[in-house]
């Protein structure tokens, strides 16, 4: 069980890193939000909180 969660947070701090990494070459860092770096993950900022 837990091997699996600690799979998940995993793949979540890849995802976010990928969103992120694209969206800092296309928009620059101060225009990117936490918003913007969330959806393109497929996440919502209440998981990260």
């Amino acid at each position: 069980m837990a091997h699996k969660r600690a799979a998940m947070i995993v793949e979540t701090r890849n995802k976010l890193i990928k969103a992120a990494r694209e969206a800092f070459a296309a928009n620059g860092y101060a225009d990117s939000s936490m918003d913007d770096l969330t959806a393109a993950a497929g996440l919502t900022r209440l998981k990260l909180d």
